[in-house]
């Protein structure tokens, strides 16, 4: 946008091009002469720019073409409103748009807690079997697991939780169709801490142990808290052989 020379009265203003200059019917008289106003160019001297001061904000073009329309108005306003009797209005200046907030993590629930324990799975325990692969009809067969301490940092929706579980309980399945549960995980011999005896011989029964667990958890740096449910890791199979014996006499 260029700017031109306009006389108004007797003061010469330079506008830009964009304002347009109506008539007022309360002075008819009033004539206004625009005319472009061109600065003389000196090649050999170019022209200093004084330095925005430090307290200015540096505008975009847009913004300092508005910024020079005003400055142009209010200095034509005074003269203005003495020759038309009427003063002039500026439009207001638009708000800002606000800029939202960031919206606060959401913290996890108990269901997402227990969705997530389910996903990673809680680890399962192996059946030990004394005698190991072999026992005997109405002879005490030790049976025994070696559970460990569990405990993991998940992050769910963005925050850490905090995961420990522990067994509970253990369903030992004796392959016979019977089993039992104990809160003891047994103990090797000669402690017979959880013993079955079989009732009759049997080729390759699958024994194993069921470990149930109780969970808490803690969401970032919340104290503990018990998971509403309890979840239980079925273990892997155990092969044994149950056989019969019979008492022989023998010569010394």
């Amino acid at each position: 946008m260029k700017p031109v020379a306009a006389i108004v009265g007797s003061v010469l203003l330079t506008v830009p091009t964009s304002i347009d200059v109506v008539p007022d019917s309360l002075a008819p008289r009033l004539h206004v002469r625009a005319e472009r106003f061109i600065p003389p160019a000196h090649p050999s001297a170019p022209r200093p720019v004084s330095p925005a001061p430090a307290n200015r904000p540096v505008l975009d073009p847009v913004a300092r073409q508005r910024a020079l329309i005003e400055e142009t108005l209010r200095a034509v306003c005074p003269i203005r409103t003495s020759i038309v009797g009427v003063p002039c209005i500026f439009a207001p200046e638009q708000p800002a748009t606000a800029v939202a907030a960031p919206a606060a993590p959401v913290a996890p629930s108990e269901g997402d807690v227990l969705r997530a324990v389910r996903e990673l799975g809680l680890p399962s325990l192996r059946v030990h079997i004394e005698p190991a692969t072999t026992t005997l009809v109405n002879v005490p067969t030790n049976l025994y697991a070696e559970p460990e301490p569990f405990e993991r940092t998940l992050d769910l929706l963005g925050t850490p939780v905090r995961v420990r579980a522990t067994p509970s309980s253990f369903t030992w399945h004796h392959g016979d169709g019977t089993s039992q549960r104990t809160t003891s995980a047994g103990r090797p011999y000669p402690h017979l801490d959880v013993t079955h005896r079989y009732q009759g011989p049997a080729e390759a029964l699958e024994v194993r142990v069921d470990v149930i667990y109780v969970v808490e958890y803690a969401v970032g740096d919340e104290p503990w808290q018990p998971l509403d449910a309890v979840i239980t890791a079925e273990g892997a199979p155990s092969a044994l052989t149950v056989r019969e014996a019979a008492p022989v006499l023998v010569q010394p």
